[in-house]
């Protein structure tokens, strides 16, 4: 096994902790499963160019209820760069997931960035 150091933002630390602690896992353990599971993604990406706009919405709400709760986080966080450039329609996207995820109590829209992206705190 090879040994990797990495530095993380203190935002990503903490909820990378909480989420190990909530799956019961160390962080090291923890680590290694966000990997496959981002490597996983990666695969099934390549295929997903041609996704329903239902599919990515569907995904988005999945993985923000992976995020921390009362963690801040913008919607392009939860994508990898490739997978955001397949989302069509980015606004129209970021419109259907604030009423999704403020009907289903899954977060709160609580400001924008200066680029203009929404902000939401996980509830």
């Amino acid at each position: 096994m090879i040994s990797v150091s990495i530095s993380l933002e203190d935002d990503l630390a903490m909820m990378a902790l909480a989420q190990a602690r909530s799956e019961g896992l160390d962080i090291g353990e923890f680590v290694i499963s966000a990997v496959r599971k981002a490597l996983d993604g990666a695969s099934a990406s390549q295929g997903h160019a041609s996704a329903s706009p239902e599919h990515w919405l569907d995904e988005a709400v999945q993985r923000a209820k992976r995020v921390a709760h009362a963690a801040e986080f913008k919607l392009q966080d939860l994508f990898s760069k490739d997978e955001w450039k397949n989302i069509p329609s980015p606004t129209v996207f970021g419109r259907e997931f604030r009423k999704t995820a403020e009907q289903q109590g899954l977060a709160t829209h609580v400001g924008k960035t200066p680029a203009n992206q929404a902000i939401y705190k996980r509830k």
